[in-house]
């Protein structure tokens, strides 16, 4: 199981008072004035990123009402993530709401490293995603990620997933590339966010199994069939972060240093390296620092 917060993201250079309102509109500060005693009519325009998942599109409609009230006039535009940040970093959208952390790291890092892009703060905190199953999937038969291949058959060898390029559904070809937990026969389908949960209803009408990327908070939680997720495996290793004792002054740094180690893609290259029979050494420091004792 993933560990996530989401949060806010901006750009470089917004008008002057974007940053302050969002933050008071997402961490709870208030704002005194509205945005017409206080600045030029070129300011009041602010242009906002919804990448079509179901509770970023609905904190960016909450913001964008909260945007109106005070004066702003906010324009929404559907973009996927990697446009997004690119959007921000030519200044073509000044803010972004569905910042998943840590999943969205490797999206982000070159914008935050070049400071195109700003992090405002979280809006959302102790979210998860991970494989999930209707409850009548669960209460037959897979509890874990080594359970799915034994319904391999009833489940037609498929897992769904959401848009192409997003990183749950990554991890989850990494799963099926590398054979973990006997998957290597499975399928990928991927969609988007509506066309995933489409197919996860038809199979909750009909009682069908299925295995698919599921997340919450989401709206689908609330319903009488909710899903149940599988059980926590280290294939995430988003999730690493949530157990190593860091105040916020460390985890910053240790994200701004090691943050790669995080995403999926970096153990994929370890795999492909060990594989081709590369002894890895890790040092804990840079070499001219490792001081070896003599055997003699």
């Amino acid at each position: 199981m993933q560990s996530q917060s989401r949060g806010a993201v901006r750009a470089g250079r917004p008008g002057p008072l974007v940053p302050m309102l969002l933050i008071g509109a997402l961490i709870g500060l208030g704002l005194a004035k509205p945005a017409h005693a206080v600045e030029e009519a070129s300011c009041r325009t602010v242009r906002l990123s919804d990448i079509g998942w179901t509770d970023v599109t609905a904190t960016t409609a909450l913001v964008s009402t909260l945007l109106r009230d005070l004066g702003y006039e906010p324009q929404v535009t559907v973009l996927s993530v990697p446009v997004t940040y690119a959007s921000m970093k030519n200044q073509d959208i000044d803010v972004f709401l569905g910042n998943w952390m840590p999943t969205m790291d490797g999206d982000r890092r070159p914008f935050i490293a070049d400071g195109s892009v700003e992090v405002v703060g979280a809006n959302l905190v102790g979210a998860k995603y991970t494989l999930g199953v209707p409850a009548y999937t669960y209460d037959a038969g897979p509890k874990d990620f080594a359970d799915i291949q034994r319904f391999a058959a009833a489940l037609n060898h498929s897992i769904y997933g959401i848009e192409p390029g997003n990183d749950g559904n990554g991890l989850i070809l990494s799963i099926i590339a590398h054979n973990q937990f006997n998957l290597g026969s499975f399928k990928l389908i991927e969609s988007s966010e509506q066309g995933m949960l489409a197919v996860v209803e038809r199979a909750i009408r009909t009682h069908s199994p299925i295995v698919f990327l599921a997340w919450d908070p989401h709206p689908m939680n609330m319903r009488d069939e909710a899903w149940f997720y599988v059980a926590d495996n280290d294939v995430f290793p988003e999730t690493f972060i949530n157990f190593l004792a860091f105040d916020d002054a460390q985890r910053a740094a240790f994200m701004r240093v090691h943050g790669e180690i995080l995403g999926a893609g970096f153990w994929r290259h370890v795999q492909q390296r060990l594989g081709e029979g590369e002894l890895l050494e890790v040092l804990p420091y840079q070499p001219h620092r490792v001081r070896v004792a003599s055997s003699a």
